[in-house]
C-alpha cells in the first residue's frame, strides 16, 4: 500500500482491488473496484483517524452534484456540469 503506510498495513484483497482499479479500461469500473477497496479499508480500521484538515471547497452556478465526502475532499467522480 504505498509510501505513505504507516501502520503497515496489510491487505491482498486490497491490493487486488487496487491492481484492478489501475487495469481498468474505463473510469467506471476503477470506480468500482477503487469503492470496493474502500470499504475493505474502512472496515479493517487499520489507523484511527483523529482529525481531518478543514477544506474550503467552492464552485460555480454551472456546476452540480457537489458533494464533501466524510474525509473532507470533493467526490470528484460525481461532479457534473450543468448544461
Amino acid at each position: 500500500m504505498g509510501c505513505r503506510n504507516d501502520t503497515e498495513y496489510s491487505n491482498d484483497q486490497v491490493d487486488e482491488l487496487f491492481k484492478q482499479a489501475d487495469k481498468a479500461t474505463n473510469p467506471a469500473a476503477a470506480v468500482k473496484d477503487y469503492e470496493k477497496a474502500h470499504g475493505v479499508l474502512l472496515a479493517d480500521l487499520p489507523a484511527i483517524p483523529l482529525f481531518f484538515p478543514l477544506e474550503t471547497v467552492g464552485w460555480k452556478a454551472d456546476v452540480g452534484n457537489v458533494a464533501v465526502d466524510f474525509d473532507t475532499y470533493p467526490n470528484y467522480s460525481a461532479i457534473a456540469k450543468r448544461c
